[in-house]
């Protein structure tokens, strides 16, 4: 079928880009900018460490001052200063990468509700996507993590040759510099409210974690499809041509009962199982939000300690 183009390139990626904004909204799941101020001058105490980031991150005072030829740089930044700043500015894109799949799915998901004997490939394919994206935005706030607290990249952190576990735990584990920096806090009571920052890190931790490992069967699930699709069309096949050869071979019957219940049910379990994928990739996007406001906290208040 051939369809006549009515509306421009230009005028369509406007349309889609404020159908799927507004759905995003609809379910709060914001811009990570937007987190951080309640209005343009009281921060949001839920996500104080993204305001202290947007308004106190390292050598952003002195970024500014670039602008202007007359005003001298005091500071020479230093390379664990030049690492926070790549690494979070890193992080802050892939999060938004995940939000723009993710919006994509939510607008497909409309589409494919009603759709329930189709493939939905654009849908699955957005869900992936934003899988994919908010896998490598958790890797990335744990890797600043790690500098920030523990002053060190992740690769010299996880493979220390004298401590390459924690309490039993590899650091190559994506929980473990979380629960260590925890544990140090709290045997050293340095700051009660540091330890309390990285107790609540630790939960939300795990929970991304647990995302994260299902993300790996769900992203192979996906690409696989077809091959599962045809491997069991051919099971069913190789059956029913076993069936037949018997010496009273009988006539496949249906057991399919009535059709309005049957068409009913297909059509519920189809939607709870996209509603699910949905569900699945909002929770880790605002768990995500969530964990980096703690994360930026904590490099906000542990600033310089060791300097």
């Amino acid at each position: 079928m051939v369809v006549e183009k009515f509306i421009s390139t230009q005028k369509l990626v406007k349309y889609l880009d404020q159908e799927i904004e507004a759905r995003l909204v609809e379910r709060q799941i914001y811009d990570i900018g937007h987190y951080g101020f309640l209005d343009g001058d009281t921060y949001d105490p839920e996500f104080l460490g993204h305001a202290m980031w947007q308004v106190q991150s390292p050598l952003l005072n002195d970024s500014l001052n670039l602008g202007f030829s007359d005003i001298l740089v005091t500071h020479k930044p230093t390379k664990e200063e030049e690492a926070l700043v790549v690494i979070g500015r890193d992080f802050e894109g892939q999060v938004r990468l995940a939000r723009m799949s993710l919006g994509l799915a939510l607008w497909q998901q409309e589409l494919a509700q009603d759709a329930v004997f189709d493939d939905n490939d654009y849908f699955w394919l957005h869900y992936a996507s934003a899988m994919v994206m908010l896998s490598a935005a958790s890797d990335r706030i744990r890797e600043f993590f790690v500098m920030a607290f523990f002053r060190q990249e992740i690769n010299a952190y996880e493979n220390m040759k004298a401590e390459r576990k924690w309490k039993g735990d590899p650091k190559s584990w994506y929980v473990t510099p979380f629960i260590h920096a925890r544990d140090l806090e709290a045997t050293g009571s340095r700051d009660q409210l540091i330890e309390k920052l990285l107790q609540k890190l630790v939960s939300l931790t795990e929970n991304v974690f647990r995302n994260k490992e299902h993300r790996n069967g769900v992203v192979h699930e996906i690409s696989t499809v077809i091959g599962k699709r045809e491997r069991e069309v051919t099971h069913r096949l190789r059956q029913r041509f076993d069936e037949q050869q018997g010496s009273n071979p009988t006539p496949h019957t249906s057991e399919i009962g009535d059709p309005a219940e049957t068409l009913k049910e297909v059509q519920n379990v189809h939607s709870a199982k996209l509603h699910k994928a949905a569900g699945q990739i909002i929770s880790w996007y605002t768990t995500l939000i969530r964990a980096s406001s703690l994360v930026f906290e904590v490099e906000n208040r542990t600033r310089g300690r060791n300097a």
